[in-house]
């Protein structure tokens, strides 16, 4: 009977049962719990129906095994990211495992506790997410997670909250923000790092990276002042540390050089020129320097003789550098471009041609075809021990031919043809080409001055402009056809030129000239001045009172008198009060009251009056010439007085030990290039008065106050009287004139380093120039009258002083050669003054031991030293010496050897 199939069909049947075997129902787990057990039933069918399953069937059942266990394995992993933290990655894996798995029925429950998961880790994600500013995204997680956990929603809710209150979430946050602090804080760590490890300049710009990001970055500018701290600490001990080497230079200067000996012969001349050379200047010097034995040619084509030069090049030369030997020659049989080849009647031999008429040109026939110059026959040419290059030259003569040293090769070229065509060529140039060439031209100048420092108008002080290219090039003997020219481009230093061949060889070899000329020389002057004044003086000055050698009170003894000894009561020690017959006092003094009486050795002279001073310097060391003229004797030491009953006496020791050096070291220094003119000043203009206007007086006096009776102006100001005088103009003498002098140092040089590169010729003018001081030539202007004691006085109404400044000028012009690093000295001045004085009393002073008291010694030794050296060192554009890192210096041993060692001398510096 017909009855409702509980399949429709067995394909239908089977699908069913591969379905259900491929879902795992027996697994359990603790995020979505246990489904049960696999049924029999299931299994009793599927084992029934596998048989029959198709292809497709068991491969649509595997691969939804595989998806389900991949899914297992994404959610275990997912897990295993979640416990350690890493939220992102365990959404991820949530995600990819709810995606993965087969939607089925028998996976709802897998299904909803992958959700369960995905909405744990959206919160804790979404978390994260808030507190770097991507609010957005947070948002949606969120929402997921209420969608997804409705057991979590509370918590997903709760959040959303904390999320949007902007007390406690800054709205104003974002993730750009976030990743610049990040930044922020690893470029920090990277600038202490750097501060760490010294690299001061990298911390600093890792600092500045910071303040591009964060501007008001306040660790950025105080760890930028902690570096500037260490840095300054550095430069100080920098600073220290050029001080104390400036300092030690200046004592280096103190030293005399060594003098070094130079051998006799042409080898004192130094190296020689730098034999480096290269190009077309070197296979100059090859064609110069081989010397072939012996030449003999007859009816020799051109190229065999050329062969002939090639082969002894290479035979003859010697070995270079790199291995090389002999010269490379090139025949050129092409035509100068313009020119065409014409055939001309030959005339005879008396220079006529055939009709016997002189010929004025040459006729110009058809020209016939030209032939090779290698064909070309040379004659006879026989020739021992001579240059290749005067070969050469024999050849082209006698073949009509010319050569040109180039480069890499000598060029064999036909003499035809007016050389009129012009060539383009680029020449780079050294630095200051159009300067030097220029100077050795003469700097543009129709005529030579012989003193190099003279000025010709007021205008020699600026820089001149140079002459163009084209000018100087014409004035050194290049001559421009029409169409030829010169070009210097300055920026990149090439000189263009479009000339003939031969005119441009000309300029190649002005070129060369000049090549290696970048070097300068430094010049440094030394003027060291040494004064040394010793004083050494001991005497004796004695006063005796008359006192009585006889019982009778008739003879008595005493001193004499002391006139012309300048001598007075005040030089000698007073009373101590309370003393009665004290030997000096009032009653000492003569009838004008300034010489000295009782005196035993007024004869006797003593400090200025034994020693004569320079009268230039009492000038300048006085007010007035009332002050330098006057003079003292020298300090006493020690008294003895001894006091009796008719009389008394007083010795007096006066002695000086004086010594007193000054040592004045000056030393410009300057760097000039090679045949110019430098000059460097280092001074104050001082201005001083050279005219003055007289002084103008009144020719009366009026407005007087007080008592009329009183009739002149000391009454008044000797007794302080009140009455004043109202109108009493008194106009000393006054400047009208000044004139300004350099004072300081000056030093112009004009330096020329000789062909050998070895030797300065050096034409030089230091001069250094010093104010003294003044020296008053005014007189005071005074008015006499009669005081109210009734006495003549004088009354100064105006110093008048009329000043003049006094200068000191040490200075030289020479010219002179020095090597190259060594000191020379130029001149010098040696000057000694000496003066000794011996006095002493007659008798007394001849007498055994005890006549020393009655004698006077002075002795005073003045030195003074001035030497002028000049130092001479060739330095490239980096300012090094070319030989050398320093100058000459001192021999072992000889440190000590300096005038400074003698502490009397010169006293250490400190």
């Amino acid at each position: 009977m017909d009855h409702a199939p509980l399949y429709q069909s067995k394909r239908s049947l089977i699908a069913l049962m591969a379905i259900a075997a491929s879902c795992p129902f027996a697994q359990a787990g603790e995020d979505y719990g246990s489904v049960g057990a696999s049924s029999a039933l299931g299994t009793s069918y599927a084992g029934y129906y596998a048989a029959g399953q198709s292809d497709a069937a068991r491969r649509a059942m595997a691969r939804r095994e595989a998806q389900t266990q991949e899914a297992m394995q994404l959610l275990s992993e997912g897990r295993e990211l979640y416990r350690e933290g890493k939220y992102k990655e365990a959404l991820d894996k949530f995600n990819a495992a709810y995606s993965t798995l087969p939607a089925a029925p028998v996976n709802d429950q897998r299904r909803q506790a992958i959700a369960n998961n995905i909405g744990d880790a959206s919160i804790a994600v979404a978390q994260e997410y808030i507190k770097v500013g991507r609010y957005d995204e947070a948002d949606k997680l969120l929402q997921d997670a209420i969608r997804l956990n409705p057991k979590k929603a509370a918590l997903a809710k709760q959040t959303l909250e904390y999320m949007k209150d902007p007390i406690r979430t800054n709205p104003a946050l974002t993730p750009e923000h976030v990743k610049n602090v990040e930044k922020v804080n690893t470029l920090l760590h990277m600038a202490y790092g750097y501060y760490d490890l010294g690299e001061y300049d990298k911390a600093i710009a890792e600092f500045n990276k910071v303040l591009t990001i964060d501007r008001y970055n306040v660790a950025a500018r105080r760890g930028m002042e902690t570096v500037n701290r260490r840095r300054s600490a550095y430069y100080r001990a920098a600073y220290d540390e050029t001080r104390s080497s400036m300092l030690a230079e200046v004592d280096q200067i103190w030293e005399r050089p060594v003098p070094v000996e130079i051998p006799d012969g042409p080898e004192n001349i130094g190296p020689g020129p730098d034999t480096g050379v290269s190009g077309a200047t070197a296979n100059l010097m090859k064609l110069k320097s081989i010397i072939i034995p012996s030449v003999s040619f007859e009816d020799t084509t051109v190229e065999d003789a050329i062969d002939y030069l090639r082969r002894k090049s290479v035979e003859l030369d010697r070995t270079g550098v790199n291995g090389e030997r002999g010269i490379n020659f090139v025949i050129n049989d092409a035509q100068p471009v313009g020119t065409t080849p014409v055939a001309t009647v030959p005339a005879d031999d008396s220079g006529f041609g055939e009709d016997g008429m002189e010929s004025t040109e040459p006729a110009p026939v058809a020209a016939a075809p030209q032939e090779s110059i290698r064909t070309r026959k040379i004659g006879q040419l026989k020739l021992t021990n001579v240059p290749m290059l005067e070969v050469l030259n024999f050849i082209c003569r006698n073949a009509g031919l010319r050569q040109k040293v180039e480069d890499y090769a000598v060029t064999i070229l036909p003499a035809g043809g007016n050389d009129v065509d012009l060539y383009q060529r680029t020449f780079p140039v050294p630095p200051g080409f159009l300067r030097s060439l220029s100077s050795s031209l003469g700097g543009g100048d129709d005529g030579g001055d012989t003193d190099p420092f003279g000025s010709s108008d007021s205008s020699s002080s600026s820089i001149k402009p140079l002459p163009s290219a084209y000018n100087l090039l014409k004035k050194a003997g290049v001559q421009f056809p029409e169409g030829a020219s010169a070009i210097f481009s300055a920026s990149n230093g090439t000189l263009i030129v479009r000339n003939t061949q031969g005119n441009l060889d000309l300029i190649e070899q002005l070129i060369e000239q000049t090549r290696g000329e970048s070097q300068q020389v430094r010049i440094m002057t030394k003027f060291v001045e040494v004064t040394q004044e010793n004083t050494e003086e001991l005497g004796f000055d004695w006063i005796v009172t008359p006192f009585s050698v006889s019982n009778d009170r008739s003879t008595f003894l005493g001193g004499g008198t002391s006139e012309g000894s300048g001598l007075n009561s005040s030089d000698f020690t007073q009373s101590p009060g309370g003393v009665s017959g004290w030997p000096v006092n009032s009653t000492n003094t003569d009838s004008h009251g300034n010489g000295l009486v009782n005196g035993l050795v007024g004869g006797n002279r003593t400090g200025d009056f034994a020693i004569s001073k320079n009268s230039v310097d009492n000038l300048l060391n006085s007010t007035n010439r009332s002050e330098a003229t006057q003079k003292s004797p020298a300090p006493g030491i020690m008294s003895l007085t001894g006091i009796y009953d008719e009389g008394s006496f007083q010795m007096l020791m006066r002695g000086l030990s004086q010594k007193k050096g000054s040592d004045v070291l000056t030393a410009p220094s300057v760097t000039a290039k090679s045949g110019e003119t430098a000059k460097i000043e280092i001074i104050r203009e001082f201005w001083y008065p050279t005219e003055y206007e007289p002084p103008e007086l009144p020719n009366n006096v009026s407005s007087w106050g007080g008592n009329n009776n009183r009739n002149n102006i000391l009454d008044d100001v000797l007794n302080n009287n009140p009455a004043q005088v109202t109108s009493f103009p008194v106009t000393p003498a006054t400047p009208g004139v000044f004139e300004m002098k350099p004072v300081g140092v000056t030093l112009e040089v004009v330096p020329t380093i000789a062909e050998n590169k070895y030797i300065i010729d050096l034409s030089f003018k230091p001069s250094i120039v010093e104010f003294e001081g003044f020296v008053n030539y005014g007189s005071p202007i005074q008015s006499t009258g009669v005081g109210s004691d009734g006495k003549p006085m004088s009354l100064t109404l105006t110093e008048n002083r009329i000043e003049q400044p006094i200068f000191s000028k040490r200075s030289v012009e020479t010219s002179l050669f020095i090597y190259d690093g060594h000191t020379v000295a130029i001149g010098g001045l040696i000057t000694e003054n000496v003066q000794t004085v011996e006095d002493k009393v007659p008798i007394f002073g001849d007498l055994p031991l005890v006549g020393r008291f009655f004698r006077s010694n002075s002795d005073n030794h003045i030195k003074k030293n001035l030497m002028i050296f000049v130092t001479g060192q060739i330095i490239d554009a980096t300012g090094q010496p070319v030989r050398g890192n320093s100058l000459p210096t001192t021999a072992a041993g000889a440190e000590n050897a300096l005038p400074s060692s003698d502490p009397t001398l010169l006293p250490p510096i400190m």
